[in-house]
């Protein structure tokens, strides 16, 4: 097996995807942030974090199991794909029914929006064909989907945003997009792969065996992240959902970076797990090793640059916005450990303890959020999530370890943390000279710290 050509091939047609449907929604987020105002732009971010969690709930760690089991069925995908279909429209159907009543409960004011959302839930949760093109050797129609799906979105949404139209109007095109999307992923597939809707429950049961504690996790996890914005709107009003989202929406920009680089491993861990358990531990430290020489460095530099960042794409008045990308950026660097961590536990079938996990840190991010808000209140938040991310990416590392054994080498981890510290010491130790020659001695320390201490990217890229 060709690990770094598969993984190239399939995290090039995925990453090239993601990257149109990331700029769709980078267009649609600035020119939402500017054109609706800032109450106007934290109920549109409070729509769509509901219909979000309503996706999630409905997925239920599926999408997931597909993508590691596609890899593994051999003959039987044509039934195991209808029953993943069967599965799928089932669970979404569900969710959307007992949605209903919570969305009027919540926010009756939202009411008609959330309601068009939830009636287009499963359109809305249907991007589980990548991995059905990536199995079956088409990973190239992720990105042909990806760029329908861009195209339709941006459009519609530019056009109801520029002439005013409602905001039920504006969640109805995001939901149309969704469709035009989902029917024309369907048709690529049928190429190459057509279902078989024969239920059978062996089927069923095998997906629910890992999908369960995998998609109770997710939601979970889900709340550890994203109840601040539910909380925040009950204790501080759609104001600060607005600033507190201009500056997450960055952060979702990172998770979806972050899948778009971890997805692509996930059936070719999978066949690691199998046949070179101790070759998937070497592999994933070495990819560690990458990541961090990479994302650490960003999250130092960003608050060179978040005030500038914020005046340019929002205006003056998303100033607060600034001192939250700060956190954000290490919120970010989180997500990626946690993200990365989750692949080589689903490869190797360890996905259980999350349940607990995922509870125990929902329940803190809200005793978190509830004590901070009032005094912080969207900072608050931030910090709220950074903690509890931190607790999240830990344990899941100690199973990582506890799994396939130690992944980090001492003598290369050390070096990475002296390049890291003498890259912040650039940072904040040039506080007195103005920005351009910041950034300039940033960029420049960056490379230089990893050469001075001899970080072995190299043989990562080469793994």
């Amino acid at each position: 097996m060709n690990l770094k050509k598969d993984y190239i091939t399939n995290a090039s047609a995925q990453g090239l995807g993601r990257i149109c449907t990331m700029g769709a929604n980078f267009i649609v987020f600035i020119l939402a942030a500017r054109l609706l105002g800032i109450e106007l732009f934290g109920q549109y971010s409070y729509i769509t974090v509901f219909l979000g969690l309503a996706i999630l709930v409905a997925e239920f760690g599926t999408t997931s199991v597909l993508a590691a089991d596609l890899a593994q069925v051999g003959k039987d995908a044509s039934a195991y794909w209808g029953n993943f279909l069967i599965l799928r429209l089932t669970l979404t159907l569900i969710v959307a029914i007992a949605s209903v009543p919570v969305a009027w409960l919540v926010r009756p004011d939202l009411f008609p929006s959330l309601l068009v959302g939830l009636l287009g839930l499963f359109f809305l949760g249907s991007r589980f064909f990548d991995p059905l093109f990536q199995v079956f050797g088409h990973p190239w129609y992720s990105l042909w989907g990806s760029v329908v799906y861009s195209l339709v979105f941006a459009i519609f949404s530019i056009w109801a945003l520029i002439w005013k139209r409602s905001m039920t109007e504006l969640i109805g095109l995001y939901v149309l997009a969704n469709v035009i999307y989902t029917l024309f992923a369907i048709w690529l597939s049928l190429s190459f792969l057509r279902p078989a809707f024969r239920l059978q429950w062996k089927i069923q049961k095998s997906i629910l065996s890992i999908a369960v504690p995998v998609g109770i996790s997710s939601i979970l996890t889900l709340i550890h992240t994203r109840a601040d914005t539910f909380m925040l709107a009950f204790m501080k009003g759609d104001y600060a959902v607005g600033i507190y989202n201009g500056a997450y929406r960055f952060l979702d920009m990172a998770v979806i970076a972050a899948v778009m680089l971890s997805n692509p491993m996930v059936p070719i861990f999978s066949k690691l797990a199998l046949f070179d358990k101790d070759g998937l531990r070497r592999r994933y430290g070495r990819i560690l090793v990458l990541l961090t020489s990479l994302i650490i460095p960003i999250a130092l530099m960003v608050p060179l640059i978040s005030s500038l960042f914020v005046d340019i794409l929002f205006g003056p008045e998303y100033r607060e916005v600034a001192p939250l990308l700060d956190i954000m950026a290490w919120i970010g660097v989180l997500t990626f450990y946690s993200l990365f961590n989750f692949v080589v536990l689903l490869a190797v079938k360890v996905v259980r303890f999350q349940v607990w996990l995922g509870g125990v840190t929902a329940v803190m991010n809200v005793v978190l959020n509830y004590f901070l808000i009032p005094n912080f209140s969207f900072y608050g938040s931030a910090w709220a999530t950074l903690l509890v991310e931190c607790i999240f990416v830990l344990v899941s590392f100690l199973y990582i370890i506890k799994s396939i054994g130690n992944i980090f080498v001492f003598s290369i981890w050390w070096r990475i943390g002296a390049a890291c510290l003498m890259i912040f010491t650039v940072v904040y130790g040039s506080a007195t000279l103005d920005l351009p020659w910041r950034l300039a001695l940033a960029i420049a320390a960056w490379p230089g710290a990893l050469m001075l201490f001899k970080i072995p990217l190299k043989q990562s890229l080469s793994g």
